[in-house]
């Protein structure tokens, strides 16, 4: 009895580990992706800060974004090349010679001191970047099993915050131990460990018969799956990106020390985040996606809501506004992993790729525009009114999700 146990649990173990090895290489693809958005959003506008650039100078790294909001537009191209006529996928290929170039990119950018040649450095790595992350989506998609989809959302979500951990903040501290120059040859060195794993996932390929598809934006907006699912991601993201855009100045203007601003949107919003990404995976594993989408859209009114009350409270602890923005990153996190898994099962496996770029590129898109008005109307309308703003905008998705949410549930067609 007891042998035929053991037998039972290795034989599990046997099958879970190729779906254990492609998450580990999953998270190591976009821990990389992540730590190359860290480096360039935040840990190098806080080094170009420091040698005497201008901020107007610093503002122009952004642009780098850019690529990011506009990847659909050549995703039917990186797709039509990825699925072969036999049905077999280039995907590995495309990441890790992606990878390569991104590490290469690295080490030439230590030597440039101009600024124009390295922002166009920096656009040139964000095109990469946004390329790689085609391939990576569609791999994830095609190759995580429908039963561990929420792993898989978790493995994109939960790794980015190391990722970050790693651009925005690594990258900084080796810095003040050494020089720009060296602290990007190191940072590219260890994005070369984390392309290690990808070389040992071997990826399952579909009979040609089920590949005669030529990949396309059109054949992708004309799916109901698609309309639905860059409806449901522009209600959440509006909500989402305006809470999350003046988090950084409200810590300022509350007069908390650069110190504790550091200690919670570096470690503690990482590990609050990692958090959240589990505990979406986990909900995800026992609630339906429809009841877990609407819980986490709950708690991300009641956090920003409470957020509004602090703003409203010119007297409140400091340590409230500290609880309330780590709050934000685990209901962020959380927020993220369940809605991409939902994502995911909307997109069409012929067409992976495209489908899922088209919902990346909405919330992209929506955060480039969150981020510019919100200082603008904050400004404006000060902290108070923007948050009572971010709130109702939360309110509205809430109240949306009730009645959208329903195509969420039951089988899927992959058409």
């Amino acid at each position: 009895m007891i042998n035929m146990t053991l037998s039972q649990m290795n034989t599990n173990s046997l099958k879970r580990w190729p779906t254990i090895k492609l998450l580990i290489a999953i998270s190591s693809i976009y821990a990389l992706q992540s730590a190359i958005g860290g480096l360039t959003f935040i840990g190098l506008p806080a080094i170009l800060r420091s040698e005497g650039y201008d901020h107007h100078l610093i503002g122009m790294v952004f642009l780098a974004m850019a690529p990011w909001s506009l990847k659909f537009l050549w995703a039917p191209y990186v797709e039509k090349y990825r699925i072969k006529n036999d049905g077999s996928k280039r995907s590995k290929a495309i990441i890790l010679i992606g990878q390569f170039i991104l590490i290469l990119c690295l080490f030439l950018i230590s030597q440039l001191n101009d600024f124009k040649w390295i922002l166009c450095a920096l656009i040139f790595i964000a095109v990469i970047a946004s390329t790689i992350d085609i391939a990576a989506d569609a791999l994830t998609i095609e190759q995580v099993p429908r039963n561990n989809q929420n792993w898989g959302s978790f493995a994109q979500t939960g790794s980015s915050y190391i990722g970050i951990l790693i651009g925005g903040g690594l990258f900084v501290t080796l810095v003040s131990y050494f020089n720009p120059e060296k602290s990007f040859i190191i940072i590219g060195l260890l994005l070369g460990i984390l392309s290690v794993p990808l070389c040992f996932i071997k990826e399952e390929h579909a009979k040609a018969a089920q590949t005669k598809h030529t990949p396309s934006l059109i054949y992708a907006l004309k799916r109901k799956e698609v309309i639905y699912g860059l409806i449901m991601i522009s209600i959440y993201a509006i909500g989402n990106r305006l809470s999350l855009s003046m988090i950084g100045p409200l810590l300022v203007d509350s007069k908390i020390s650069l110190y504790y601003i550091g200690l919670v949107n570096g470690i503690g919003g990482a590990l609050l985040g990692l958090a959240g990404a589990l505990a979406g995976s986990v909900l995800l594993q026992n609630q339906t996606k429809r009841t877990s989408l609407l819980f986490i859209t709950f708690c991300k009114l009641i956090t920003v809501g409470g957020i509004t009350l602090i703003c409203l409270t010119p007297e409140a602890p400091k340590l409230w506004i500290l609880i309330s923005t780590l709050l934000l990153s685990y209901t962020s996190a959380m927020g993220f992993v369940i809605i991409y898994a939902i994502l995911m099962s909307l997109s069409s496996k012929h067409q992976a790729g495209v489908d899922f770029t088209l919902f990346q590129s909405a919330d992209t898109a929506i955060a480039v525009i969150a981020g510019i008005i919100s200082g603008y109307l904050v400004n404006l309308i000060g902290y108070s009114n923007f948050y009572f703003i971010a709130t109702s905008f939360s309110l509205i998705t809430c109240i949306s999700f009730i009645h959208l949410t329903k195509i969420t549930e039951g089988p899927k067609t992959y058409r």
